[in-house]
């Protein structure tokens, strides 16, 4: 297994990882709530990106011995998953998009650029454990 891909003695710190979740969500509606301070370019990717480091984090802190490149996979899987059943119609699934906490889980309409913005995302979060990882291993 690559020395890299994981955090040393192969274990993340479940109180940091609920901490960054936190810290994640709270940046994710911030994202939302005041559109203005995001370039208008990026519109609403931004948040959706953080989605997906929300799902990476939270992968990391349930599963805190599997390699980083498994966790990327996983909750990009997810997020994937999310986005295309947004493709599902279902009268059900409908009526839990359009309460606020179904809408902020499920998402409301399917576009193909969330893919990108969720790429991007756990690519940030995974770059980032990467580098965290290699400065705890130099300690």
């Amino acid at each position: 297994m690559d020395q890299g891909a994981t955090l040393k003695n192969s274990s993340r710190s479940r109180p940091i990882y609920a901490g960054l979740i936190a810290l994640t969500i709270v940046s994710g509606l911030a994202s939302r709530a005041y559109p203005e301070w995001i370039p208008a370019a990026l519109g609403k990717y931004p948040g959706d990106a953080l989605w997906a480091i929300m799902a990476f984090l939270i992968f990391g802190l349930v599963f805190p011995r599997i390699p980083t490149t498994r966790i990327s996979i996983y909750s990009l899987s997810v997020c994937f998953a999310v986005e295309t059943l947004k493709l599902y119609p279902s009268q059900w699934l409908d009526s839990v998009r359009h309460t606020t906490l179904g809408h902020l889980v499920l998402g409301h309409s399917f576009t193909w650029k969330n893919y990108i913005a969720y790429t991007i995302g756990i690519t940030i979060a995974a770059v980032f454990e990467y580098v965290a990882g290699r400065f705890k291993s130099n300690e």
